[in-house]
């Protein structure tokens, strides 16, 4: 067991360190990261998660609210069988979690972030390789992966001035539930104009773009950490 002292010392090197954090061009740019999954969510109409930023150069985005159905046989197989029975169902519903997996990397591109913690990337690639396979299979993955990649690019581009407002309120708070960012989200024009410019796209998959993609912001500020 630790002594007071060594329990002090760990205390104070601990707080320390969220000073030093907190704040900083990591934190923001982990915090534009986070607020672009839930812009990407609520744009294409997905249940809205909570998001949080830690004092350890990560975040995340969690949804306890999604309970997994109990199915039988084996990934492959559910997958094959649901694109057969369903397959314009599971297609539309599968883009959805694509687009908004892939917004955080679209964010970090746009923002040109550098040194962000490679594992939340790499984690939203692999949910959104996994739910291409259960779209389409392996044969039309790749089509829809990289059609879903500039529908979250196009999210972000339009919707920068909202990410970035949000991630400045979370770099305060550290955590945002999803009904308080459902509220703020519904109170902005901005956000209801990129909803409904999705949810008018005609189905199919296709890709067409919602608005002319905007420059990113010419003039160095807090948020682009030039």
């Amino acid at each position: 067991m630790a002594t007071l002292q060594e329990q002090i010392e760990k205390a104070v090197r601990e707080a320390v360190h969220r000073d030093r954090y907190r704040d900083s061009p990591t934190d923001r740019a982990v915090a534009r990261h986070e607020v672009a999954h839930a812009l990407a969510s609520h744009t294409v109409g997905l249940k809205m998660a909570s998001i949080s930023v830690s004092d350890h150069s990560s975040g995340v985005m969690r949804n306890v609210d999604r309970p997994k159905p109990e199915v039988d046989g084996t990934p492959e197989e559910i997958a094959a069988r649901l694109r057969r029975e369903y397959p314009d169902a599971i297609a539309k519903a599968c883009r959805k979690e694509i687009v908004t997996f892939l917004a955080g990397r679209a964010a970090d591109e746009f923002a040109g972030d550098k040194g962000l913690p490679v594992s939340a990337s790499a984690s939203d690639l692999a949910e959104a390789d996994k739910a291409a396979d259960v779209a389409v299979g392996r044969e039309g993955r790749d089509r829809l992966l990289e059609s879903c990649r500039a529908d979250a690019a196009e999210i972000v581009k339009t919707g920068w001035p909202l990410i970035q407002e949000f991630a400045a309120l979370l770099v305060f708070e550290r955590e945002m539930p999803g009904f308080v960012l459902e509220i703020m989200f519904s109170e902005r024009d901005l956000a209801a104009t990129l909803r409904e410019a999705y949810e008018a796209r005609p189905a199919g998959g296709e890709y067409s773009p919602l608005f002319p993609p905007p420059a990113p912001p010419a003039e160095p500020d807090w948020w682009s950490d030039a």
